[in-house]
């Protein structure tokens, strides 16, 4: 076998994983900051709903139209839509409750995706590394002895 070509394929596999390393790092970063730091992640469209007891009032009253559509229909059969329910009146303090959890529940949601992200990244760059470092010692093995 050719020494050339065999080095050239065991460095591209070595450059392909730190490149993939290095992206994936990228994006570790991100998600360790979008766990740490959830509302300086978030889209602030999706926490301004939550900000005052008003507008939270006001999006429960006037949800948001909720466009679904089913993916196929089969003659002779019905798709029940569920009427849209009117909220019910809350006073300050259980608006108060009721906009601090679901607020709650939002940022765990966000948490939680972080957290999912974080362990395949960490997967990823395990690969990686797994990919890399026997790839390397073969390229050192097999490096042209300078005498």
């Amino acid at each position: 076998m050719n020494n050339g070509f065999f080095r050239f394929y065991i460095l591209a596999i070595c450059f392909s994983a730190l490149m993939c390393g290095a992206i994936t790092s990228g994006f570790l970063v991100f998600n360790v900051i979008k766990y740490s730091f959830p509302l300086s992640t978030m889209d602030p469209s999706k926490i301004d709903t939550y900000s005052s007891n008003e507008r939270f009032s006001r999006s429960r009253t006037h949800p948001m139209p909720f466009v679904s559509q089913p993916l196929s229909l089969s003659p002779g059969h019905t798709v029940v839509v569920p009427e849209t329910s009117v909220a019910k009146e809350l006073s300050e303090d259980e608006l108060t409750a009721t906009r601090l959890q679901a607020r709650n529940s939002i940022v765990s949601s966000h948490k939680f995706r972080a957290r999912q992200g974080i362990i395949l990244q960490v997967i990823i760059i395990l690969i990686c590394i797994i990919l890399f470092y026997p790839h390397w010692r073969l390229v050192d093995k097999n490096a042209p002895s300078s005498t």
